[in-house]
């Protein structure tokens, strides 16, 4: 009877960064023309690093900091009514 060997693990275990690298490289290829002269190439990646690593993560963080500041008084609102809930629940189930 042969019984299958585990497999043995890779020793060059390589984890690629998919989060950026492949929407980088999508962003540059279609701004950027074949035929391109070599100042349009470092416009275009000067381009994209800028949108793509500076203001695309600011824009995104603003609008997240302003959501959670309009949200801040219904959260707290949502926070006290669960707590009093816990303490209801907490009195019915355990009464002393």
């Amino acid at each position: 009877m042969n019984v299958p060997s585990a497999p043995t693990p890779n020793k060059q275990l390589n984890i690629p960064d998919m989060r950026f690298a492949k929407v980088f490289q999508r962003a540059l290829y279609r701004d950027l023309a074949p035929s391109a002269s070599r100042s349009r190439k470092l416009a275009v990646v000067a381009k994209v690093v800028v949108r793509d690593v500076l203001l695309m993560p600011l824009v995104q963080s603003i609008v997240l900091s302003l959501a959670l500041i309009a949200a801040k008084d219904w959260l707290h609102y949502i926070r006290l009514k669960g707590l009093t809930l816990g303490a209801r629940l907490r009195q019915r189930l355990f009464p002393i």
